[in-house]
């Protein structure tokens, strides 16, 4: 009787899971285009999130851990101030002039309200998985109209094992961001030589969030751009018009990236500064045999593209008699990629500037998941029980890599400058090494670390000597303030320990002085009069950084308008001109025949 009634009620249960789930398909298939995506998009990046949450312990993970932390931190007061007094050890580091901070800055807004670096970043993270999948499906959807291949290429992609590196292993922000908007580059840039080219400007929107987001990869992607359309522009219909519009592209997205990036030239220009390129004196490469192994056993610490990127090379392998021109095209783009990376083909200065052939990683994931989602969506990959094992699978790569990472991650001793955990605290964290990308050089290149520890130590000197003075200092994150007493009965040029960048602002017992750099030392120096005085540094943006920013706002504005012209079907061809003077010639035959009359 008891088995009875519980077969019974099994069967009751399963019926009405099998009601409530026709319920949903139903309501989800009645919803918009776009609302299904987002849903989709939604419940993948809690798909993608559960196992960091699960495996994390609460702890946040990654090599460049300390330095994007502090960079979080010292966002609290961008828009007043370029520079943070309160991060990177209070030396008025000028980070945020190299560093993008824009598509970063909502990571902040999360801290600030929950006062939690782990659950701002879940947050952040989860928003950042959703945008990644939505933009590679609509990237796609643009390029193939093909519901199946955009949502197997947003899977693969949004999966895909470099972003895991950039995350769990490097903690890489900026190109972890990148990753984000490069399906959108290359949609545009595919617009402009082979589709409709007037939509131009999603590559001008692509290239702008590459600028806010990491100016390496916005620096890669566009020498990449360059080598495609020297390429492919010879083969394409209407050439001239097609670079027309790319030069267009490429001007709008300077001028929506010109706060970032003008921002940055202007104080590269001004001093000389420690740039990482200087300080990193190799580049990895890996031969092709070690590249395809690490890439088969998913080992994320070797920096891998990974198992689904290896699987999608032989899936293109097996069908590459179904390639079109320009998939053979992108697969060779691929490869050379691949070949780029390793011993065969070697270019000191593309590894001097890049620092790191696997960054290379990024578009081969790019290019070759693409590839593989655009073979499948063609080949009757329609049955929903093939995409949940395909999803299944995915989860299992992304899964088993994951715990590795923590598993790693916990059975050694804390990493100071890559874990925030219990164990390893945030003022553990932010002090566990010195900051010196983008400082100001010290001529003395002997003692420049002995310069930055005396900074880090809010030591002043008398410049060009050893005699320390008695102070007393203050730090907020707009400003700094010292009080130091002068004992000589003169006065004297000190050196305050903060680096110096353009505009600096500083003032003596409440009067502004003049600034500038002790090259010797790195350090801001002003003169200081007998006796005690109070001095007070802070940052305003400069009068080119202003302009630039309202370069920026005017760009955004004028495309914006030009899209909603554009998607309501005014014309706005560069032909246009020729369509006014054929009407005026009509006009005037039909008033000159009147006439005649």
């Amino acid at each position: 009787m008891n088995t009875f009634s519980s077969l019974t009620t099994l069967k009751t249960t399963i019926l009405a899971v099998k009601n409530f789930c026709h319920i949903i398909k139903k309501r989800f298939t009645a919803l918009p285009h776009y609302a299904q995506v987002i849903i989709v998009s939604l419940l993948v990046a809690f798909v993608y999130l559960y196992p960091l949450i699960h495996g994390s312990n609460g702890g946040l993970y990654g090599d460049d851990l300390h330095f994007h932390i502090d960079r979080a931190r010292g966002l609290a007061t961008i828009w007043q101030s370029p520079v943070s007094f309160q991060s990177f050890y209070k030396v008025g580091l000028g980070i945020n002039f190299f560093y993008p901070y824009l598509t970063y800055y909502p990571y902040y807004l999360l801290y600030a309200v929950f006062h939690d670096f782990y659950t701002a970043w879940i947050i952040y993270f989860y928003i950042l998985t959703s945008l990644t999948y939505l933009i590679a499906y609509f990237s796609s959807f643009r390029i193939l109209a093909s519901r199946q291949s955009s949502h197997l290429f947003a899977l693969f992609y949004t999966f895909a094992s470099y972003r895991l590196v950039n995350l769990l292993i490097r903690f890489a922000v900026g190109e972890l961001i990148a990753m984000t908007f490069l399906p959108l580059v290359f949609c545009g840039l595919y617009l402009i030589l082979k589709g409709n080219y007037e939509k131009w400007y999603y590559l001008s929107f692509g290239m702008a969030l590459l600028i806010y987001s990491h100016i390496l990869s916005f620096v890669m992607t566009s020498v990449l751009i360059a080598l495609i359309y020297i390429t492919i522009i010879w083969f394409t219909d209407k050439p001239i018009i097609r670079t027309i519009y790319l030069g267009i592209a490429g001007l709008a997205s300077l001028a929506l990236g010109s706060f970032q990036f003008f921002s940055m030239l202007e104080q590269l220009n001004y001093h000389s500064l420690n740039v990482p390129n200087q300080l990193v004196g190799h580049f990895d490469v890996k031969t092709l045999k070690e590249i395809i192994s690490f890439a088969f056993s998913n080992n994320l610490y070797q920096h891998t593209f990974g198992l689904s990127v290896l699987l999608g090379l032989l899936l293109i392998g097996v069908f590459i008699r179904k390639l079109q021109r320009e998939d053979v095209y992108l697969l060779g783009l691929a490869v050379s990629l691949i070949i780029l990376e390793t011993p065969l083909v070697r270019f000191p200065a593309l590894g001097e500037t890049i620092q790191f052939m696997w960054r290379l990683n990024a578009y081969i994931t790019l290019f070759v998941l693409f590839l593989a989602a655009k073979l499948l969506g063609k080949s009757h990959f329609k049955n929903h029980r093939a995409y949940l094992i395909l999803l299944l699978g995915l989860i299992l790569i992304h899964n088993s890599a994951s715990l590795k990472v923590f598993e790693g991650a916990n059975r050694y001793p804390a990493n100071p400058v890559g874990e925030l955990s219990k164990r390893n605290s945030l003022k553990k964290l932010t002090n566990s090494v010195m900051m010196m990308d983008y400082a100001n050089h010290s001529e003395n290149t002997e003692r420049e670390i002995y310069d930055m520890d005396s900074k880090v130590h809010h030591r002043i000197f008398i410049s060009n000597s050893t005699i320390q003075l008695e102070s007393r200092s203050k730090f907020t994150s707009r400003y700094c303030s010292f009080t130091i007493d002068n004992p000589t009965a003169e006065a004297q040029f000190i050196d305050l320990p903060l680096y110096h960048y353009k505009g600096q602002i500083a003032k003596l017992d409440g009067d502004v002085i003049p600034t500038s750099l002790n090259e010797i030392s790195g350090s801001a120096m002003v003169a200081i009069p007998p006796g005690e005085h109070s001095i007070t540094v802070t940052y305003a943006y400069t009068p080119l950084a202003k302009t630039a920013f309202l370069s920026s706002v005017l760009s955004l504005i004028a495309i914006l308008t030009y899209v909603i012209i554009n998607s309501q079907g005014i014309n706005l061809r560069l032909t246009g001109w020729q369509k006014q003077q054929a009407f005026i010639s009509g006009l005037k035959e039909n008033v000159f025949s009147k006439m005649s009359v």
